[in-house]
């Protein structure tokens, strides 16, 4: 029996409280005369000022919109959800796998070789704020493949779950950390 184990994927969920995808909501002038529905898609924060962009659930049309000129209740989500929808653009993640020293061991005529994998992980803050609250939440999927012989096969996913906390990850910074490992495994005949 060969018995094969190969590290298929890593996936990565960075949780925080985001503003997810087309929550449309109602926004206001500030002097009550008008209000329209959109979504937020973005902020802008220059010398002071915070320009809110919202796309309008009719036209679908992207406004940009000086928050002063909203209500209170507008300005207020803005700026708390204009931080985390600019901080979640601004992350960015790249993963290497990574892959330990191997152990062998060759018992009763066999050979198994024990090989220890994970991923380094880099996270970049490209925002112009703290990652207060972030956490990147991992999944590694990996499958132990049993050819019994030519005729039948059986596969067996594996998962590994976890995460890295991010908070207080500066903005401009980088955040460098190791997820769980794994161990992949081959079995075969020993040789000989």
């Amino acid at each position: 029996m060969k018995l094969i184990v190969s590290l298929t994927s890593a996936v990565f969920f960075l949780a925080a409280g985001f503003v997810s995808a087309k929550e449309y909501r109602e926004y206001g002038k500030a002097d009550g005369t008008a209000s329209f529905k959109a979504v937020l898609v973005g902020v802008q924060f220059n010398a002071g000022k915070t320009v809110a962009m919202l796309e309008r659930a009719d036209t679908k049309k992207v406004l940009a919109v000086p928050v002063e000129l909203l209500r209170e209740e507008d300005q207020k989500y803005i700026k708390e959800e204009g931080q985390f929808l600019s901080l979640s653009k601004g992350l960015q993640v790249s993963i290497v796998a990574t892959k330990e020293k191997s152990e062998t061991s060759t018992p009763t005529g066999r050979r198994v070789t024990k090989t220890p994998e994970g991923f380094a992980v880099r996270v970049r803050n490209g925002s112009e704020f703290a990652a207060e609250g972030v956490t990147a939440k991992y999944q590694i999927v990996w499958r132990h493949d049993a050819r019994v012989n030519a005729n039948s096969s059986r596969k067996d996913e594996q998962r590994e779950t976890g995460s890295l906390d991010l908070a207080g990850l500066a903005p401009k910074k980088e955040f460098t950390g190791k997820t769980a490992s794994v161990t992949l495994s081959s079995d075969r005949p020993n040789p000989g």
